[in-house]
């Protein structure tokens, strides 16, 4: 009789340890889970140019062209969801609203190897936002593919935005921003050194494209920000705003999602 508990004990061990093994192995098949950081990189893509890094909440960093040329200081997402009180959802690489779970990596991530696709989803489980990153070394490039998902059951009212803040040549003053329907650009003056450089955003033509703003450095939050002019470049230490129009009416139905195209490009 003594020998039962001691049998039964083993044998839950064991059962326990094979379960644990299982959850091992699939977890080894399926997505990397990320914990929150917003500085850190998470994958370096630098045997070509444009080099860069992504951090691990899905934020460029790093962008360098010409080599040894930075272009941007920090960029990220943001979603203004203004469905019932207004939500602002955002990541800069620097700060963040404090709203989204961590990210998972579900394709890439080893270094040079593209392209790499972050997935994450805020905290309240309403938005999925999916971004793939890819690379084209021949036009001088980094292309960002983004999804952004509704999960709920009903149609929301919003908007999406991406938020970067350039220094070109690694120079924070004395540069020169824009934007318009489709792009947004920020450059180094004249007065600096030449040859001067900068980044434009591009975003590929859709029924979601909207605007790009000149904006302050850290004016990230995409439902409190002051576009600065649109027509006149701006000149300092700014950043630029690129903003999308869900189907061109605000609006994204229930469980449906959108996906729009970005470009980084070297000037």
């Amino acid at each position: 009789m003594s020998l039962k508990p001691a049998s039964l004990i083993f044998t839950v061990i064991l059962v326990i340890s094979a379960l644990a093994q299982a959850q091992t192995r699939a977890g080894a098949k399926g997505a990397i889970k990320i914990k929150p950081n917003t500085t850190d990189c998470l994958a370096t893509f630098n045997n070509a140019l444009p080099s860069f890094c992504v951090t691990q909440n899905g934020n460029i960093e790093n962008f360098e062209f010409p080599a040894g040329k930075s272009q941007i200081f920090t960029e990220g997402y943001g979603i203004c969801d203004e469905t019932t009180t207004v939500t602002s959802y955002f990541d800069d690489g620097r700060t963040d609203s404090g709203n989204w779970l961590p990210a998972v990596v579900t394709a890439g991530g080893g270094n040079n190897r593209l392209p790499l696709t972050i997935t994450r989803t805020t905290s309240d489980g309403i938005w999925t936002l999916t971004q793939t990153f890819t690379r084209n070394t021949a036009d001088e490039y980094v292309k960002v593919q983004i999804t952004l998902k509704n999960n709920t059951a009903v149609a929301r009212e919003l908007f999406m935005t991406r938020y970067v803040d350039i220094d070109a040549d690694g120079i924070a003053s004395d540069n020169f921003f824009q934007g318009d329907s489709n792009s947004a650009f920020g450059f180094l003056s004249l007065n600096e050194n030449f040859p001067n450089h900068g980044l434009m955003l591009h975003t590929l033509a859709s029924p979601h494209s909207f605007f790009g703003y000149n904006v302050g450095s850290g004016d990230v939050d995409p439902c409190n920000f002051t576009p600065n002019d649109t027509v006149l470049s701006t000149n300092g230490d700014e950043a630029v705003m690129y903003t999308w129009s869900p189907n061109g009416s605000f609006s994204i139905g229930a469980k449906k999602s959108i996906k729009v195209v970005l470009e980084y490009s070297a000037m």
